[in-house]
């Protein structure tokens, strides 16, 4: 077999180009196909068999994330140990390699760890047809109402529980702040249909309402929409916060079929929430990360 390291930056060959493509094309995984992607190729004769990709999330930039794909009659021969080997070496500079797989391809996970990769973290797929009935009453706004002050505020305690509960697996980028990591997700959120709640903080003078959880409601289809982030100011009043968070699920009940969201194990705020509305998840997701030693 032949391994061909394909860096389209630095020496871009057409051939090898029309090839990746064919190959990330058949196997639906032109998702992967960055521009700044280091490639490792593998062919038998002429035939592309197996495919290593190695790129930079620009979102997380603390980690090299990867995928390797070899074709099924390919497989168990050692190609995807010698193309994760290839993607180990020449990295620009020392990171963690990181990735993400299904939980039921037992195979991908032995093969993982068998290369010195801990798991790190489980992410379960939730759908919600139902939530407990929450009567009590709260202060709550849709985020498409909030002043400038309330919605850099919402900014505020997103970016701060964001970075809280990514930062032992997949850092933020340190170039991002509040205002650019809002607007950086902005678009994928539903204004309208994601709601704030809100308490009554005490000072010296009196008592002031304040922003102190949040409920950020994604992309949808006719039957179904996505709950894409929740969190709050303190973890201790979690029993609070699941009671608006219940309340905000019920009202888009009455519009949608099925809620669906992503719970990661890092994420104590959906971690609760999961917990609570005691649903079983429909697939889980392992991510493995492995370390280097710097030279």
């Amino acid at each position: 077999m032949k391994y061909t390291i394909y860096d389209r930056k630095d020496n871009y060959d057409q051939v090898i180009e029309s090839k990746l493509i064919h190959y990330l094309q058949a196997n639906k995984i032109e998702h992967l196909n960055y521009a700044s992607s280091y490639f490792v190729l593998t062919f038998q004769m002429d035939k592309m068999i197996g495919l290593g990709i190695r790129y930079i999330n620009n979102f997380h930039p603390n980690s090299y994330y990867f995928y390797i794909d070899v074709l099924g009659s390919f497989q168990r021969r050692n190609v995807g140990s010698t193309i994760l080997g290839l993607l180990e070496k020449n990295m620009p500079f020392i990171a963690p390699f990181q990735c993400l797989i299904n939980a039921e391809n037992r195979v991908a996970n032995h093969f993982l760890l068998r290369h010195q990769f801990s798991l790190v973290r489980k992410t379960y797929d939730v759908e919600i047809e139902q939530a407990p009935v929450e009567t009590s009453s709260r202060i709550t706004r849709k985020l498409n109402e909030l002043s400038l002050g309330e919605l850099s505020e919402v900014k505020r305690l997103f970016y701060l529980n964001y970075l809280h509960y990514h930062k032992s697996v997949n850092p933020l980028n340190s170039k991002l702040d509040q205002n650019t990591f809002f607007k950086s997700i902005e678009k994928t959120i539903d204004l309208k249909r994601s709601e704030v709640l809100y308490d009554f903080v005490s000072n010296s003078l009196a008592e002031q309402k304040k922003i102190v959880s949040y409920i950020l409601v994604g992309e949808s289809t006719e039957q179904s929409i996505e709950v894409a982030y929740i969190g709050g100011e303190f973890e201790s009043n979690i029993q609070y916060y699941l009671g608006f968070f219940c309340s905000v699920l019920n009202t888009l009940l009455t519009e949608y079929q099925i809620l669906y969201l992503e719970s990661d194990t890092t994420d104590f705020y959906m971690s609760s929430l999961v917990k609570h509305l005691n649903v079983n998840p429909l697939g889980q997701y392992n991510t493995y990360i492995k370390s280097f030693d710097e030279a």
